[in-house]
């Protein structure tokens, strides 16, 4: 017989289950449970990293890290070291300001602790400290921390060396100052709990990927991976930032101008980059990011980003008329076909990083249409819009626009700076 909904119960990775008994009909103020500091999280800790599996194991990882590279965001750290030790115990490292170790005065405890300790805590909400961050936002820390078997945290903070660890989430000893320091920044070293994960082997691959990544979206910022099960280490730093990615997603591919396209700008507090190169493929690849988190099912920034740049080509068409009766819209597909996207957006607020993409991208691209063979767009639009062509006659016309585009994108790749500066 199969079971009643009334028999089933989450476990701790969110699955159901009916091994707790099913309610009664008694329910009164008895019932009702307060889960006291990080009990929720490890009651639940599903809610919290989406899973007990290798997805949840590895964002343990992501939630560090994003500490690290929040500091090189406001610009106090350039080197992050991830080591994965013989026993699947991490340790992240940076040289950033380190967590504050002095007394917080709301709690009248050491504010490492707070940290740690207690969920929605942090200085992710203080805009004097972090203009701009990615992570949970006060909770990846202490949620971290909740799900190890042991944490271990050594600070280099205001000239001396502090040390605490941790056991499933609670401090196993005081905040200890146990020498001086002449460098600054963060070391945590932790092991994932196996009361919570039953496979706690890390990925070297799945760390690697999302490192280099990171890397990427932040340029200048050393990553160094090591993996002391194998003894080898990967080290990933890109000077030229998300030009670097798109040229390695372009690596094995025939581009058609040798550089990226590549827009930056800062509109107060929000932060829009972007590069691109075509291949000469029909698909679009596209990486979006927010406060260098992968939006992988976009959102308004790429939204903002994907209007304005197929906007900006219909209004050049018509004031041209270079369209035609036969290419009334440029359908938004036609604009991003064949090329490779990488789109990163940092700012606090959604509606003003579309806002901000929506208005840079017409500003710059459309002087730069005068110099454009826009017929490359035309042509692809007719291929992409014809009723019923046959495919040879889409396939004839695609090829026609593919030979026509590299000069023109070349030269667009080279002017795109001149074009901002003047």
């Amino acid at each position: 017989m199969s079971k009643q909904p009334e028999d089933l119960d989450i476990d701790d990775g969110g699955h159901a289950s009916a091994q707790e008994a099913a309610p009664t009909e008694a329910y009164g103020a008895e019932q009702i449970r307060v889960l006291e500091g990080l009990e929720a999280v490890r009651k639940r800790p599903a809610m919290y990293i989406g899973g007990t599996g290798p997805e949840g194991l590895h964002h343990l990882v992501w939630e560090v890290v994003d500490n690290s590279v929040d500091e090189a965001l406001v610009g106090f750290c350039d080197h992050v070291d991830v080591t994965i030790h013989s026993d699947n115990s991490i340790t992240v490292v940076d040289n950033g300001r380190g967590i504050p170790v002095d007394i917080h005065e709301q709690t009248g405890r050491p504010a490492l602790e707070v940290v740690m300790t207690t969920l929605h805590a942090g200085g992710k909400f203080d805009q004097s400290a972090y203009k701009v961050s990615g992570g949970l936002h006060g909770v990846g820390l202490s949620v971290v921390n909740a799900l190890s078997e042991w944490l271990d945290v050594e600070i280099w903070r205001d000239g001396k060396r502090h040390l605490q660890r941790y056991e499933r989430g609670k401090p196993a000893g005081d905040l200890e100052e146990v020498g001086k320091a002449r460098k600054t920044g963060t070391r945590v070293t932790f092991l994932a709990d196996s009361e919570i994960f039953e496979d706690r082997n890390f990925s070297l691959d799945t760390l690697s990927n999302r490192l280099r990544e990171l890397a990427f979206l932040n340029k200048g910022l050393r990553i160094r991976l090591a993996d002391e099960r194998i003894s080898e280490t990967r080290e990933f730093h890109y000077t030229g930032g998300i030009k670097s990615f798109v040229e390695l997603l372009n690596e094995n591919k025939t581009v058609l101008h040798p550089k990226p396209i590549y827009i930056e700008a800062q509109r107060e507090a929000t932060v829009v980059e972007a590069a691109i190169q075509y291949n000469d493929g029909y698909a679009e690849t596209v990486f979006s990011f927010a406060n260098n988190i992968n939006t992988h099912d976009g959102g308004t920034h790429l939204i903002g980003f994907r209007s304005a740049l197929t906007r900006t080509i219909n209004n050049y068409l018509a004031a041209a008329n270079l369209g035609g009766n036969e290419v009334a819209v440029l359908l938004e597909e036609v604009a991003v076909a064949g090329c490779v996207l990488v789109e990163r957006a940092a700012g606090r607020e959604a509606h003003v990083l579309k806002r901000a993409l929506d208005r840079f991208v017409g500003h710059r691209f459309e002087p730069l249409l005068h110099h454009f063979e826009i017929s490359n767009w035309i042509l692809f639009a007719r291929a992409y819009g014809a009723r019923s062509p046959g495919p040879d006659v889409v396939v004839r016309q695609l090829d026609a626009l593919l030979r026509q585009a590299p000069t023109a994108l070349g030269w667009l790749a080279e002017h795109w700076v001149d074009a901002d500066a003047s």
